[in-house]
């Protein structure tokens, strides 16, 4: 059983920050569109340089123009785009797929102090482990660090949506290496995708419901269900006031979740976080007494 972790910011003094983390306790966690993610490099690979074969491909799908051109004047053309191709910053995924698109960030790792900086709210949040045989987080997939930014060919009937998902948001640069990054993806259902399944469903109706699964599993950013059982691990960060954890702690209970429970501490000698189990039943107990006062 692998555990893939989620980092959440609580703050005593937003019941936002609360009512997120309940929404989860109750198997219901957001897909976020990559739109809006902090990497500047998301979403944005380079085209790759298309092969002299490829060219052929594309003039021959232009008769007419071919036709009227030598292989010079080809040769020129296909010089002329690929250094429009190298020099372009634009970026290469449409954006309307992009912002379509629903992403859930996890990481291997509970105890990473630039984690806890960035997305624990400065280490009094919390820290949540699920485990990944449950949906949706069976589907996470494991992101792949490289110096070189990744490419997609021009034309884009070469690539299927599965392939573009891969070569764009789940390679990223070595400096987020700390974070090792699991990532679940739900992409958007294509309107032709749409019409195609149908035709399926009408030629095939015993295929309705293989294909409504198919369709539930995917759908872009938003909220979506899951089985509150994969709760495996609760940590709370270093700064996480006594008062927030007794609250969650009770939270949990009424819910009848059993998850692992913790606490980081700081290091006596090194720059490293400790993690100290809670099992206490008191004060368990007390958490409950806290909440329903």
């Amino acid at each position: 059983m692998t555990i893939l972790y989620r980092y959440f910011p609580l703050d005593q003094n937003s019941d936002e920050h609360f009512d997120r983390l309940i929404s989860v306790l109750d198997g219901r966690i957001f897909f976020s569109s990559p739109y809006f993610f902090n990497d500047p490099f998301e979403m944005t690979p380079i085209f790759r340089i298309p092969s002299d074969a490829e060219y052929e491909k594309i003039f021959s799908k232009n008769i007419d123009l071919t036709e009227r051109l030598s292989k010079s004047q080809r040769n020129k053309i296909a010089g002329s785009i690929n250094l429009k191709l190298m020099s372009s910053k634009n970026r290469t995924v449409d954006e309307d797929w992009v912002k379509e698109l629903g992403v859930l960030c996890l990481s291997e790792d509970h105890k990473n102090i630039l984690m806890w900086s960035h997305y624990g709210k400065n280490h009094t949040g919390i820290c949540l482990g699920f485990d990944s045989e449950y949906p949706p987080f069976s589907k996470s997939q494991l992101i792949i660090y490289n110096e070189a930014r990744p490419q997609v060919p021009i034309m884009p009937s070469e690539f299927d949506d599965e392939e573009l998902i891969k070569a764009t948001l789940l390679t990223k640069s070595p400096h987020w290496a700390y974070e090792k990054e699991w990532r679940c993806i739900k992409r958007p259902i294509r309107e032709s995708e749409k019409n195609f399944y149908k035709a399926e469903i009408k030629s095939n109706p015993n295929k309705i419901n293989e294909i409504a699964e198919l369709l539930v599993s995917e759908g872009g950013s938003g909220m979506y269900e899951f089985n509150a059982n994969a709760i495996r691990r609760v940590v709370f960060g270093v700064r996480t006031n006594e008062h927030i954890k007794q609250r969650v702690i009770a939270e949990i209970a009424k819910r009848n979740l059993s998850p692992k429970l913790s606490s980081l501490i700081i290091d006596n000698r090194r720059f490293t976080l400790n993690e100290v189990r809670i099992k206490d039943k008191a004060l368990i107990k007390l958490a409950c007494k806290v909440v329903s006062e």
